[in-house]
């Protein structure tokens, strides 16, 4: 049995944009048009509030806990939430540019760090509880972002499709290897 929550009214169709599941397997949540909306296993996890404004959530994560869970919206606007209960814990603005569909987000194995790519190719890592920048790093030209990953605590690995100079090049599928205090390196290419 699910219990199902929508941050929306009614009157809102929406169109599902990203899905994850908690390391339990008993969390799910799920981002679209309509704002967020999260289901659990019995034990229902409470009554989430909707802010004010626009919100359409573009990707959702949990940490490795599963008592955390962060989103991102259109409007590039970060915020992690407590699972259980759905309060808010802290706000956070990541500098992305273009459709926010095409990003990624995921926490560091403690669940302290959160890290948020976009398709302009600019990455961040925070500790969220703080809200201090740990880390940020611009790649050249733009790409899809499928997928952001934490390997450690301070290694981030970013997977990027990116087309090559000319409209006609073929696309590329690289892996960024992404340091505090380095410069990105390519960890891997595909072509």
């Amino acid at each position: 049995m699910f219990t199902i929550w929508f941050l929306a009214p009614t009157n809102v169709v929406n169109y599902t944009r990203t899905l994850t599941l908690a390391a339990d397997g008993l969390l799910v949540a799920f981002g679209g048009d309509a704002g967020l909306a999260a289901c659990r296993v019995l034990p229902p996890i409470g009554q989430w509030k909707r802010s004010a404004g626009p919100m359409v959530i573009t990707k959702v994560a949990f940490d490795g806990t599963s008592k955390h869970l962060a989103t991102l919206d259109s409007t590039w606007r970060v915020r992690v939430w407590a699972a259980e209960s759905g309060r808010l814990l802290a706000r956070l603005e990541a500098k992305g540019t273009g459709f926010a569909d095409n990003a990624g987000l995921a926490f560091s194995p403690s669940g302290r760090r959160l890290a948020c790519a976009c398709y302009s190719g600019r990455t961040d890592v925070w500790d969220w509880s703080s809200g201090q920048l740990i880390g940020s790093w611009s790649l050249q030209g733009s790409g899809n972002v499928p997928r952001v990953t934490f390997r450690d605590e301070d290694e981030v690995l970013l997977l990027r499709h990116e087309r090559g100079g000319a409209p006609e090049a073929p696309w590329k599928i690289r892996t960024y290897r992404l340091l505090p205090g380095r410069e990105p390196e390519v960890f891997s290419e595909v072509t």
